[in-house]
């Protein structure tokens, strides 16, 4: 009699899940490349270049992840929308209300983030990249697009030193503590409070209307990859955005397998 094969070890159980990850990913990548196919042909040249340019291939996925997840949940959403003759990433038409997202996509090998840290390298969700858009592109875009609420996509999925906190550090300021002392000398307690660092605090950073923070990670309850994250809006914002439409904002994009097939 041939012995059953043990699948309840740990061992075998993270190989399995390895392997369900590394499918559910070429899944993943295939129904974003589906969805794109659908989209206007005239606008796939830069990403064309993109998936030949072996520097570019990542991010370009990326960018495509973000813009997938708006186009499944959101009919109007339109890949490289012109405003002032200036390509935005991707438009978004929610229930009426249209937004503007621009996708950056980090890259950091696993093996070079603790080099950065011990290199004491200043946190990247500050750097030239972002810098540049709002120096460069993002001053034109805005006011030609007449109110309209423009977003920042911060995907991290393969920026490994960059988390949740660096994010909320960029838009509302660097977290502080600063130590309460008594009267021998003593530390009994600390004060928290942010720097005068955030993103408003810099030229064009009141253009940004919010912060979107992205990450593709597998979901073990269904074997499925999911886009996760949070938005954070400026509140210092030259046009605001309410939390009603930043839940929607969530609803469509977050915690949801991209669908097999969509018909338009």
């Amino acid at each position: 009699m041939i012995a059953k094969k043990d699948t309840s070890h740990p061992l075998i159980l993270l190989l399995d899940t390895k392997k369900s990850e590394g499918v559910a990913m070429l899944v993943y990548i295939d129904r974003t490349v589906e969805i794109l196919r659908k989209d206007d042909p005239s606008k796939l040249g830069r990403i064309r270049r993109g998936f030949k340019n072996p520097s570019e291939f990542f991010p370009t996925v990326g960018e495509l992840i973000v813009y997938a997840h708006f186009k499944s949940s959101y009919f109007g959403t339109e890949m490289q929308y012109n405003v002032a003759e200036r390509p935005v990433d991707c438009k978004v038409d929610i229930e009426g209300t249209k937004i503007l997202v621009e996708i950056i996509s980090f890259e950091l090998p696993a093996e070079l983030k603790y080099g950065m840290i011990m290199a004491d390298v200043p946190n990247r969700s500050r750097v030239r990249v972002i810098q540049d858009k709002l120096k460069k592109q993002i001053p034109a875009v805005v006011a030609a697009a007449n109110n309209v609420p423009i977003f920042l996509a911060l995907n991290t999925t393969r920026g490994m030193d960059i988390d949740d906190l660096d994010i909320k550090n960029l838009v509302y300021g660097t977290l502080q503590f600063t130590p309460r002392w008594d009267n021998s000398g003593k530390i009994v307690g600390f004060d928290i409070s942010r720097a005068p660092d955030s993103i408003d605090q810099v030229a064009n950073g009141k253009l940004v209307s919010g912060i979107i923070h992205c990450q593709v990670d597998f979901d073990v309850t269904d074997r499925q990859m999911k886009l996760q994250g949070d938005i954070y809006k400026n509140f210092a914002a030259n046009t605001p955005v309410n939390d009603a439409l930043v839940e929607k904002m969530k609803k469509g994009i977050f915690n949801k397998p991209l669908p097999d097939n969509i018909s338009y």
